[in-house]
């Protein structure tokens, strides 16, 4: 922070000043935070990033699926993520690949899109529901 004295840069500062504003008010409104997750039955955490022109070619697809398939091998019980409640896109793209939402949606503190506060999801992949799942859907699709 001193060294690129970001304290002194507009938006920068404008999110130093408002994230504890917006701790106090979550603190007041006995709102859950942003932060830690720790449940044993979610212990793998994935952070995936596509960049943009890979967006829709199916990039994604193939690394979910791959990252998946090596957690099953690794007998991982589940996986976590966070990401935004207002990135509408990753969100659907989380729940078609068979994770779940999971808890509250926090606000972020200081953290704003085009003016508006914005909310941590956290969802959960499970090996045992995604089996599941998968045994329906070969139910279903038998004659």
């Amino acid at each position: 922070m001193r060294t690129y004295r970001l304290v002194l840069r507009p938006r920068p500062a404008a999110f130093f000043a408002r994230s504890p504003a917006d701790l106090a008010l979550a603190a007041i409104r006995r709102q859950p935070g942003a932060g830690e997750f720790a449940d044993d039955r979610w212990l793998a955490h994935l952070h995936i990033n596509v960049a943009p022109e890979a967006r829709g070619t199916g990039a994604a697809d193939g690394l979910m699926s791959r990252w998946l398939d090596r957690l099953r091998k690794a007998g991982s019980p589940g996986c976590r993520l966070q990401t935004l409640v207002e990135n509408t896109r990753a969100v659907r793209f989380f729940e078609r690949t068979g994770f779940a939402e999971h808890g509250p949606a926090p606000l972020v503190p200081g953290l704003r899109d085009d003016g508006r506060r914005v909310h941590q999801r956290t969802t959960v992949w499970s090996a045992g529901r995604a089996a599941e799942e998968a045994g329906t859907r070969t139910s279903a699709e038998r004659p």
